[in-house]
C-alpha cells in the first residue's frame, strides 16, 4: 500500500512557500502609507541546505504554481513516509500496536 501512495505523489520539493509584501523606503512612495499593502506579493520557498537557510524568490506565473505544487507534493510524501523511531521521554507512554495511523489524502 506504500509503494501505491509514494507513487501517486509525483515530483516534489521541500521547504516552505510564502507570500511577501515589502516596503521600498523611498519617501514619496505609496507603499510607505500604512494604510497600503506594500509592493508585492513576492513569493519566496525557503529551505535548509547543509544545515544554512536558503531563499529563492519567484513572480507569479508558471514557474511559480510548479514550485506550489511541488511544495504540497512534498508535504503530502512527509505523511506518508514511515517517521524514525526515537526514544521516549521519561514518562510518555509508548504507542499501541493497534493504534491506526491516519493516511492523508493528497
Amino acid at each position: 500500500q506504500l509503494y501505491a501512495d509514494l507513487s501517486q505523489v509525483g515530483d516534489f520539493l521541500p521547504g516552505s512557500l510564502a507570500a511577501v509584501r515589502r516596503r521600498c523606503g523611498r519617501a514619496n512612495c505609496a507603499c510607505g502609507n500604512p494604510a497600503r499593502p506594500g509592493h508585492g506579493p513576492q513569493y519566496n520557498l525557503t529551505r535548509t541546505v547543509a544545515g544554512r537557510t536558503m531563499a529563492v524568490h519567484y513572480k507569479p506565473g508558471p514557474v511559480l504554481d510548479k514550485v506550489e505544487r511541488e511544495v504540497a507534493n512534498h508535504k503530502c510524501f512527509r505523511g506518508l513516509a514511515p517517521r524514525p523511531r526515537r526514544p521516549l521521554a521519561k514518562g510518555q507512554p509508548p504507542l499501541r500496536s493497534g493504534q491506526p495511523v491516519p493516511s492523508p489524502r493528497c
